[in-house]
């Protein structure tokens, strides 16, 4: 199995990241805990549990430092990970936070049954203190959903966020879709902001836990399947909410996928960035089944292309769904 992130240090709140085969019947993972008691993080609580990867939050109570986390299946049998890094810093305990790291700002077991069963959640119920509420930051619902759920979502003043990317307030879920993320709007923002909360209806679902996350600008968006050759042009990207440096970290957005799939990258220039190690050269690597999203520097060349020195920002090939493009922030 391999383990994601080896260069910096997880936090709590955070995920570490597994990829190998048959993980959807991992059931348990266990972090050392400060105590010197091991921290049990049910599979039900992690982020995305898939044959091909697992994304596992980092408990409160970890102890800080070279760790091995241990996984258990459904037979019992464990299995220990290579060494990651844990810290005990928590993700998102001081003003905004960023890309994958979520402030959670309500956490609960509510069923809501049905459309006659609204739950108000107040001011006094929401964890806001030293979170700068705008319109654009991302909200995310988490929730048990085994049959499939109508979930709808209102600001206090029965204000209505787009919620499912058409202009509804109210979605659809297929049943096992746990997780529902979509932009603040500017009623729900300045509602927050006043002291107001967020009223959350439906049925059929039980509402978990509240978050709040600062979405990574994003360079362009849609669903591409790349082949042998997508000549992406420089006249595509949107650059209006950053400028592309060497040095910077470019993620690239997949669809899921359960087998290993090709992703090779160059400039517009044909220049070979390094992506990582282990391919069949620096940019032309194999993605694990579940690997569904990458993160690499941005090179000199990727950087002059990128910004409109070539009609063609970057030239990507292999077998590959690409629905993002985005630079990381700090």
């Amino acid at each position: 199995m391999r383990v994601a992130p080896l260069d910096k240090a997880i936090k709590i709140n955070e995920c570490m990241e597994v990829y190998g085969n048959d993980l959807e019947f991992i059931t348990k993972a266990y972090f050392p805990g400060e105590d010197g008691k091991d921290i049990v993080v049910d599979a039900s609580d992690f982020k995305r549990k898939a044959t091909g990867s697992l994304y596992i939050y980092s408990p409160m109570g970890i102890k800080a430092g070279p760790a091995q986390v241990v996984l258990e299946d459904c037979s019992g049998k464990k299995y220990t990970l290579p060494e990651v890094t844990l810290s005990d810093e928590v993700v998102g305990g001081s003003g905004e936070t960023g890309g994958e790291g979520y402030a959670p700002i309500w956490e609960g077991d509510v069923y809501i049954y049905d459309w006659a069963n609204w739950q108000y959640l107040t001011s006094d119920q929401l964890s806001l203190e030293d979170i700068q509420i705008h319109e654009g930051l991302m909200i995310r619902l988490t929730f048990d959903n085994p049959d499939g759920a109508s979930v709808c979502v209102c600001d206090a003043n029965w204000g209505a966020p787009d919620i499912d990317g058409e202009g509804n307030n109210s979605v659809w879920v297929a049943a096992g879709t746990t997780e529902l993320e979509f932009p603040i709007s500017q009623g729900m923002a300045e509602t927050l902001k006043a002291g107001g909360g967020i009223i959350v209806g439906g049925g059929n679902y039980t509402l978990k836990k509240i978050e709040l996350f600062r979405e990574y600008p994003t360079l362009w968006a849609g669903e591409y399947t790349t082949g042998w050759w997508w000549y992406l042009p420089a006249s595509e990207l949107d650059l209006s909410a950053i400028t592309p440096e060497a040095g910077q970290t470019i993620r690239f957005t997949f669809t899921h996928h359960d087998a290993p799939q090709t992703f090779c990258l160059c400039d517009g220039w044909w220049g070979a960035p390094f992506i990582r190690d282990g391919g069949e050269s620096d940019n032309n690597i194999v993605l694990a089944a579940g690997e569904d999203f990458l993160e690499f520097e941005i090179s000199e060349g990727m950087a002059a292309t990128m910004n409109g020195e070539s009609e063609t920002a970057l030239i990507i090939g292999g077998d590959i769904t690409i629905t993002k493009i985005q630079i990381k922030t700090d």
